[in-house]
């Protein structure tokens, strides 16, 4: 089985999925996006080993992501989700249920 190459989009309540990415035996790496470049330097320093992203667009133009789990604030999750898979990647959108 190819192991894949995942991106973690909103890293405030998306940085708990983490270390699930990173220990999980069938992905090969993680990558991290959040507009607030605080957010995203903090995370770059406690994980050295992550790919760190700029932009929401340099995810869909980066031919080595597989799939991209949506963890960013929920008004974005219809255009972002629409993104993802028009990019031909797989998407992942976390929503909160009732």
């Amino acid at each position: 089985m190819k192991k894949i190459h995942i991106v973690l989009v909103g890293l405030g309540f998306g940085r708990a999925f983490l270390p699930i990415y990173l220990d999980h035996p069938n992905v090969e790496k993680v990558g991290v996006f959040d507009t607030n470049t605080k957010i995203l330097n903090q995370i770059s320093k406690t994980y050295p080993c992550v790919v760190t992203y700029n932009s929401f667009e340099d995810i869909l133009t980066d031919e080595s992501v597989d799939a991209v789990h949506l963890v960013s604030p929920i008004p974005c999750h219809a255009e972002q989700s629409i993104a993802v898979l028009k990019s031909g990647k797989h998407c992942a959108c976390t929503v909160p249920m009732a």
